[in-house]
């Protein structure tokens, strides 16, 4: 008696077919998912930042004689709507110092319809003409996420 083997191999190759797709769209799927994972990030940040306005209003400069060094007082006013931050980047330049600037990092939410100084002391920046304001999110490993846009207040 002689049996015909044919018809079992001819399943498992249709099963070995089938396991090695499934693979496949397992990895393309791993991929994409990143990809799309990492682009949905950016969208949201990116909404995030449009709806947040935190400008500087006011800015004054103070000269140390003793320490040759200036302070600056900034005053920064936020408009209605967006959510809470998790800091603002204030970038001052221009002036004697040309090529130079100094960025302060104010940590922290400010709350809607809020006006907040900040004094900066004793930096080497003299004469600063112009403050840039960027607002920043914290991601969930709390590193700052900048918004692309600044506003710039000239002095």
């Amino acid at each position: 008696m002689v049996k015909n083997k044919s018809g079992l191999s001819d399943i498992i190759l249709t099963l070995i077919m089938i396991l090695l797709v499934l693979v496949a769209v397992g990895i393309v799927w791993a991929v994409a998912s990143g990809v799309i994972n990492r682009g949905a990030g950016k969208v949201d940040l990116g909404t995030r930042c449009l709806d947040v306005d935190i400008k500087a209003t006011s800015v004054v400069e103070s000269w140390d004689t003793t320490s040759k060094s200036s302070s600056y007082m900034i005053t920064l006013a936020r408009s209605a709507g967006g959510d809470s931050i998790g800091g603002v980047k204030i970038a001052l330049s221009g002036g004697n110092t040309t090529g130079q600037n100094f960025v302060y990092d104010l940590p922290g939410n400010m709350d809607l319809l809020a006006t907040k100084r900040v004094n900066t002391s004793e930096i080497q920046l003299i004469n600063s003409t112009i403050a840039d304001v960027t607002v920043y999110f914290t991601d969930s490993s709390g590193n700052p996420q900048l918004c692309s846009t600044a506003s710039t207040f000239k002095f």
